[in-house]
């Protein structure tokens, strides 16, 4: 069994002071001994980045695994991939070694009753976590638990719960803007007048999410036509819980990486992280996107090319 550092250090307190009335130089040798145990504790306690990504390790070569990591580099998030198991053993050794947890879509979905606890332990000691569309949803064997994800009280949402859902628990519809969608400062064209999210100008997309109560009000970032929260943030104990109703790994993979980047670009936000330049150097560069698909543009191209125009930039 590990203890927890604080339990490690009083047992130690009080065995030093029964040293030192039987003998006094076995007791600087020990104060010296726990000294330096002290010094290696604060060195574990300091994480390698202030943001965890867990990941399963045998998810490790999965495409959202990949997905989620080239996404947190392009987007300059400094962060430390963690198996579940790996996060879990750093808690019981030393609490609060990072600042935000997250929980990719398709990853997590079957989590240990013991990183359940220990995550909603995390949060209500001021811990931050983003929870993605299907954390803890699912048993041992790959079933979906019939009562919903372990992680709901963090959610403050019953999601992933066939028992009610049925064969409806996995839906589409489209996202309509929440009352707090300002948060996410999406582009300029991505919501029309209606306040619903287009996909590259086609105003009737839908998106997946999982079945959930209506009722989107303050915290509530986006929503679907019904009502159902699809991006929530919320206060949990001391901490603060973002539970994204989207499968983000997975629409990037199709081509719309919007969400997942602007949820990214949020945790870097909201916990004034330092962000990596995403430019050679840190200049700022003009990118511009030439789409050549017809035989009428080989003139104006050969035009371009000849004035210099593509040996402009890096």
């Amino acid at each position: 069994m590990i203890l927890p550092v604080s339990r490690l250090f009083k047992s130690c307190w009080l065995r030093l002071v029964s040293l030192h009335a039987a003998n006094p130089w076995t007791w600087a040798l020990a104060w010296a001994l726990l000294a330096a145990t002290a010094a290696c504790a604060w060195w574990w306690r300091q994480p390698s980045a202030p943001v965890a990504l867990i990941i399963p390790a045998a998810a490790r070569e999965h495409l959202l695994a990949q997905i989620w990591r080239s996404a947190a580099q392009e987007q300059g998030l400094a962060f430390e991939e963690l198996s579940d198991d790996a996060w879990l053993r750093q808690r019981l050794l030393a609490k609060s070694r990072h600042r935000h947890v997250i929980l990719p879509d398709g990853l997590a979905a079957h989590l240990s009753e013991a990183f359940e606890q220990e995550l909603t332990h995390y949060v209500e000691e001021g811990g931050h976590v983003t929870l993605v569309y299907d954390p803890a949803t699912r048993g041992a064997q790959g079933d979906w638990r019939l009562e919903g994800s372990g992680l709901t009280p963090l959610a403050g949402v019953t999601f992933g719960a066939y028992g009610q859902w049925k064969e409806t628990t996995t839906t589409h519809s489209p996202i309509l803007a929440g009352p707090d969608v300002a948060l996410l400062q999406l582009p300029p064209g991505r919501l029309d007048g209606q306040g619903r999210l287009t996909a590259y100008g086609y105003t009737d997309a839908s998106w997946p999410h999982l079945r959930v109560q209506a009722g989107c009000a303050a915290g509530c970032l986006l929503q679907s036509d019904l009502g159902e929260p699809l991006l929530t943030e919320a206060r949990h104990g001391q901490g603060q819980v973002r539970w994204v109703n989207l499968p983000l790994g997975q629409l990037k993979a199709k081509t719309d990486g919007l969400l997942l980047h602007r949820v990214l670009q949020r945790i870097i936000e909201q916990e004034a992280l330092p962000q990596l330049a995403m430019t050679p150097g840190g200049a700022g560069q003009l990118l511009v996107n030439v789409h050549v698909d017809a035989k009428t543009a080989a003139g104006p191209m050969r035009q371009l090319e000849a004035q210099g125009f593509f040996a402009l930039g890096p």
